[in-house]
């Protein structure tokens, strides 16, 4: 089978299942990259997440918290994400050899995510300025996180839509 008709039938195949990108409340994972660490994601509103980031750099001797505010919107699809948000950072040098105080800053964030069952994967790239401490004042991450979805967005909607169980008709809490 030629090359090309199995990129077609793959993104066909993509197309045809239901993926639910941003359809999750909760979900935590890796990211690689750049920097290595742990990513969570909490939704709170249809468009908007909180996330938290720790992680330790490969090219830098610090390890590093950040909270970011994220914008989602569909791209192609609904299910589909494009993001970019902005927030702080606050860092500790692990240097052993000189002193260099401890890094606090503003991060920004851009990225596309998609969300397959309980899979999330998104590639981001995330500047970063440090207000005051570190040993740059300014560089530039970018990675791949895969996380797992704890809480899907359906799981709350699901019954509650057909039966109006939860609050009275027509509300959804």
């Amino acid at each position: 089978m030629p090359m090309k008709r199995i990129i077609l039938l793959s993104i066909l195949g993509l197309l045809a299942m239901q993926v639910d990108a941003q359809s999750y409340i909760t979900a935590i994972g890796a990211r690689v990259g750049t920097d290595w660490g742990l990513t969570l994601q909490q939704r709170l509103t249809k468009r908007l997440t909180i996330e938290g980031i720790a992680e330790s750099s490969f090219s830098r001797d610090e390890t590093m918290l950040t909270g970011l505010v994220e914008t989602h919107l569909p791209l192609i699809t609904r299910h589909f994400n494009i993001y970019g948000g902005a927030g702080i950072h606050k860092g500790w040098s692990t240097n052993q050899r000189e002193f260099v105080e401890d890094p606090y800053g503003v991060s920004f964030i851009g990225g596309a995510e998609l969300t397959l069952g309980r899979f999330n994967l998104s590639y981001d790239f995330k500047p970063a300025l440090n207000v005051v401490g570190g040993a740059r004042k300014f560089y530039t991450t970018q990675a791949f996180s895969l996380r797992f979805v704890l809480i899907k967005d359906n799981i709350f909607y699901k019954g509650n839509k057909k039966n109006n169980k939860c609050c009275g008709k027509g509300n959804r809490w």
